[in-house]
């Protein structure tokens, strides 16, 4: 026995999980995801990007964190195995910062259990790479990749 320390069912330390669900996974969501053109009526010259991110726990399930998102725009290759063609000089790099909770629950999208961003469009473009990296005070650092194609 461990003497007075409390011991669960599975032999762990009882206070080994009171840190709460961490994200242990970031994910794009194709489906959600897409370029939009671009608007009278909100000023984008060449168009945004409507992106849908999920952070999931160590149970896959989704789980909101505090920390920063990093988007990073590339001009999309077809036919290579990497697709992250040359990233934008100007507006390839759109950074969030939602380490402060309230600012964290207004990109939530509780409808879709994700968070939503509109990252600006460098140039007109039919399809774009991007890739997220979501990261912590705590040194936690996910990174994910989708290609995204416009809607027609």
């Amino acid at each position: 026995m461990c003497g007075c320390q409390r011991i669960d069912r599975c032999g762990e330390r009882a206070d080994s999980g009171r840190l709460g669900f961490v994200p242990k996974q970031v994910v794009l969501q194709p489906s959600f995801t897409h370029i939009m053109g671009k608007s009278k009526n909100d000023g984008e010259q060449n168009g945004k990007i409507e992106v849908y991110v999920q952070l999931k726990d160590q149970f896959g399930d989704p789980v909101k964190s505090l920390g920063q998102f990093w988007f990073e725009l590339f001009r999309y290759q077809p036919a290579v195995s990497d697709p992250r063609g040359q990233r934008f000089s100007v507006g390839g790099v759109q950074q969030f910062d939602l380490t402060v909770a309230d600012v964290n629950q207004q990109y939530w999208d509780s409808a879709t259990w994700n968070y939503r961003f509109d990252l600006k469009l460098p140039e007109p473009v039919q399809q774009v790479v991007v890739q997220v990296t979501f990261s912590t005070e705590a040194e936690l650092r996910l990174q994910d990749v989708l290609v995204v194609g416009g809607r027609h």
